[in-house]
């Protein structure tokens, strides 16, 4: 069997100048091991990568430049993309010394529905 198709889609983040790359494959073990392959080192343990339906990953590459990945399947859900989008947020915010208000959460809510709209449209295109 041929493996499934894997589309990387990559953005920079507005404001805090990372990168977050958005990963599409029907199967979720593909998309982390291209991933994988391309950044030379682990993302995922090997136990967690034939259960997980999607991920958020984080990390600092050589140069200290914070970069974000998202791993969703063609199939995920609106709920699912949501509660990675959350991970990513709070990651993003977290790195960048960003607090959370639960006074003033409008900056969090745009940031968040930017995330799930570049996610969705990204499965879109993969869906085409």
């Amino acid at each position: 069997m041929p493996p499934s198709k894997v589309q990387i889609t990559k953005l920079r983040l507005p404001i805090y100048r990372s990168s977050l790359w958005i990963v599409v494959s029907p199967s979720f073990i593909n998309g982390i091991e291209q991933i994988e392959d391309i950044l030379d080192h682990k993302v995922v343990s090997e136990d967690w990568k034939g259960t997980t339906r999607a991920y958020t990953y984080a990390y600092s590459d050589h140069t200290g430049i914070q970069r974000f990945i998202l791993f969703l399947k063609p199939t995920s859900k609106p709920g699912e993309i949501a509660h990675e989008a959350k991970h990513l947020l709070n990651l993003v915010f977290s790195w960048n010394c960003v607090r959370l208000s639960l006074k003033n959460d409008e900056p969090e809510c745009y940031y968040l529905e930017y995330l799930v709209d570049q996610a969705r449209n990204t499965i879109k295109r993969y869906n085409k």
